[in-house]
């Protein structure tokens, strides 16, 4: 069985926000000051930023909400580095290429 860790934390989230490192757990945001203050505006706020094909709210108690806060300092500038699953495929990029519906020219 394995031991139980000392200090048992929550998902973690971490990105590269514009050129810089900034993240998030359990409720508190990690980055240079001016990321952090704006991330935790947005999650004060409620602000909302698109993600993929939705949009999601910011806030500092979920890592769906608290990835939307750190990416909306820096809309496309930003790189999702860790972070749970369902966060990874939410902020994906969309997926373009060849229609199905199209035959491929040999």
């Amino acid at each position: 069985m394995a031991r139980p860790s000392l200090h048992d934390t929550g998902p973690l989230v971490l990105a590269i926000i514009d050129g810089r490192p900034g993240g998030w757990c359990d409720g508190i945001f990690d980055a240079p000051d001016d990321i952090k203050e704006h991330a935790i505006k947005m999650a004060g706020r409620g602000q909302e930023y698109k993600a993929g094909r939705s949009w999601v709210k910011c806030d500092d108690s979920t890592p769906l909400g608290a990835t939307a806060a750190l990416f909306h300092f820096a809309p496309g500038r930003t790189s999702l580095i860790q972070a749970p699953d369902d966060v990874r495929l939410a902020f994906s990029p969309l997926e373009v290429g060849l229609s199905r519906s199209e035959p491929e020219a040999n």
